[in-house]
């Protein structure tokens, strides 16, 4: 038995809060939480310290996390059809918090990779394009203006050497 840190309560919380009808999840040393004890017991296999806690809805309510934390290290166990009320309810499984970050994090890039697009190329990417391709294309787009804007400096040189031509022309020694 034992209680958990700060960080892990919050995150604790932040889950329950997203899965109102789960009544539990178990926990990996990781803190991968799983509505089923069946994954987290075959993740915490693959993990150094293969340590599962339960915690229920109800500890979460009352804030008494005394905690049964069980070690497995045994053969992989088989996924039962419905291990909880969450998943009897239709849900194919959850996404941890670290998704949830990493999908802001990614939404964020596309997010400023269509404004490069949009800014570059005069109009709105398609709206089913990947990140991989958006990004792909910005890098285009990217280059294509480095390389236009190098032809206009270099244009403009050359007229200008071209003018001080003509002017020097014109300034015939009388």
């Amino acid at each position: 038995m034992g209680k958990i840190s700060k960080e892990l309560e919050t995150k604790v919380r932040l889950i329950f809060r997203s899965y109102p009808k789960a009544k539990e999840f178990h926990f990996t040393s990781d803190g991968q939480a799983f509505s089923l004890e069946s994954d987290a017991k075959n993740h915490a296999k693959t993990l150094k310290a293969k340590e599962v806690t339960k915690i229920t809805r109800q500890m979460v309510v009352s804030g008494n996390f005394e905690l049964d934390t069980t070690v497995y290290d045994e053969k992989v166990v088989q996924e039962t059809s419905a291990g909880n009320e969450f998943q009897a309810s239709g849900a194919k499984g959850e996404k941890g918090l670290n998704d949830q970050i990493g999908k802001a994090a990614e939404d964020e890039e596309r997010k400023t990779l269509i404004e490069k697009f949009t800014e570059l190329e005069g109009k709105k990417p398609a709206h089913n394009i990947g990140t991989d391709k958006l990004k792909a294309a910005v890098e285009e787009l990217e280059k294509a203006a480095k390389e236009a804007a190098e032809k206009a400096d270099k244009d403009s040189d050359s007229e200008k050497g071209s003018d001080d031509q003509k002017d020097t022309e014109n300034q015939k020694p009388e």
